[in-house]
């Protein structure tokens, strides 16, 4: 009986770790006097529906701005929506051509590892402290982010390694997506930076800008994972 505790204790640990099933989109939005409120979208509601909801919330709170969004498959559908409701964005795209400090290398060096190798209970219990470095370098240009992971040559197995675990992967992959998301509705994926990308990773770019172009992040990375070409004994990584 203890035994069968103990397991469901874990069990809803990793559960509370991972999230569960989403029944609403919330949207949080801030305006331009600093008050912040938030409104459900209902997955099941046809786009139109969908758009009158957030007008009418923008009628109430003028000027919104979005802020965040669910790391839900559909949410370029919902950050569509957002943006064509607001007409304009009003925020502080990252900067692309800010240098990693040695401490923001560290720290994506520690969540890349620590995702690949350890366990599903061991990510949980260590939930407060990867969630502390995420949010040290939920700063950095989703472009630089990738560029610190595919020019080193262990992490490039460790993100492999990361595909390879289901749940992980996933609330992986919504985090980049969100960036990427946001900075391309800022104007902040521009073609010279994807050329350079593809430059120093050695990669074509007329490869990687339909990937851009139509929006496919997880297709994106995927071929990173495929192309990026790697050197050395690279398969003391692999595990």
């Amino acid at each position: 009986m203890k035994q069968s505790m103990k397991y469901l204790l874990v069990c809803l640990l990793i559960l509370g770790s991972f999230g569960l099933p989403c029944f609403a989109h919330e949207v949080c939005m801030n305006t331009l006097d600093g008050s912040v409120f938030l409104f459900d979208i209902d997955p099941e509601e046809n786009l139109q529906s969908a758009k009158e909801s957030a007008q009418a919330a923008e009628e109430k709170h003028p000027t919104p701005f979005f802020e965040d969004l669910s790391h839900e498959e559909e949410s370029l559908e919902w950050w569509n929506l957002i943006a064509s409701t607001q007409g304009q964005f009003i925020g502080h795209p990252r900067d692309y051509h800010a240098e990693l400090t040695p401490e923001e290398e560290t720290d994506i060096r520690y969540i890349i590892t620590f995702l690949a190798q350890k366990s599903l209970i061991s990510i949980a219990f260590e939930k407060g402290d990867l969630e502390k470095a995420g949010d040290r370098i939920d700063h950095i240009h989703p472009l630089r982010f990738l560029l610190t992971i595919f020019l080193d040559e262990e992490l490039k197995v460790r993100i492999q390694n990361i595909r390879g675990k289901g749940w992980v992967w996933n609330r992986f992959i919504g985090g980049l997506k969100e960036c990427l998301f946001t900075e391309y509705g800022l104007g902040n994926l521009r073609e010279a930076y994807v050329e350079e990308f593809a430059e120093l990773l050695g990669l074509d770019c007329d490869a990687l800008l339909p990937f851009f172009q139509e929006q496919k992040w997880r297709d994106l990375v995927n071929y990173l994972i495929a192309e990026v070409p790697r050197e050395g004994d690279y398969d003391r990584y692999d595990c």
